[in-house]
């Protein structure tokens, strides 16, 4: 589905019956055929500070269409005039666009219907509406992850590396087809207690059972 960028179309006045007609049928096919909201704002260069479609297209915040017979560069000096600002968007009629001096960074897409097919015009509107639905979702999804979920994202992998069974092999051959066994711990820290150093009490009664053994074996051997 494509995005809901606004269209606006800002009717002629000094126009003749044939161009005047070929404007209402556009408007009507865009209406009825391709579903497409359209507002209808006078000629542009008959628009004055206190008129309502000057607001109304001062109410836009973000890109939108404008369509009218006049030529480009006409439009956006009379947008200029009207205080409305915005870039001149790229369109297959006019790739370039024109960038103007402006801090604003959004984008105005005129489209000039004057001296083109219906079915032309109607197909430009299209791209521009999907390749405006293609630029929303890359932003949104750029987003979507917060600071706070990544943070959350961090400790999780903290706590699943922590409880995660550690294997040791025996053998020191890295190689996965080694046939040597694998000693598995699963504590989350293990503790180990080093042996301390025997006494000489230990070592005494030690020597003495391993004396007495030696005399048993040599008592056995005595014929």
């Amino acid at each position: 589905m494509a995005a809901k960028i606004p269209i606006v179309f800002s009717q002629g006045t000094n126009i003749g019956p044939q161009q005047r007609d070929h404007e209402e049928t556009l408007i009507a096919e865009l209406l009825m055929e391709d579903r497409i909201e359209v507002s209808l704002i006078a000629a542009l260069d008959q628009l004055e500070d206190d008129d309502t479609d000057r607001l109304c297209l001062l109410g836009f915040q973000g890109d939108f269409v404008l369509m009218s017979s006049l030529d480009s560069s006409q439009v956006f000096v009379e947008l200029e005039r009207l205080g409305v600002e915005g870039q001149q968007g790229p369109t297959t009629f006019e790739p370039s666009g024109r960038l103007r001096l402006q801090q604003t960074r959004r984008k105005i897409y005129h489209v000039c219907v004057a001296n083109r097919r219906r079915s032309e015009v109607r197909d430009e509107i299209t791209r521009i509406r999907e390749d405006a639905q293609i630029e929303t979702v890359s932003i949104s999804g750029i987003d979507s992850l917060t600071p706070d979920r990544q943070t959350d994202n961090s400790l999780d992998t903290v706590v699943k590396e922590q409880n995660e069974p550690i294997t040791s092999p025996l053998s020191s051959d890295d190689d996965p087809n080694n046939n040597g066994q694998a000693v598995e711990s699963t504590g989350l820290s293990q503790s180990i207690v080093p042996l301390g150093p025997s006494s000489a009490e230990d070592d005494d009664d030690a020597m003495d059972i391993e004396l007495d053994s030696l005399v048993d074996e040599l008592d056995e051997l005595d014929l």
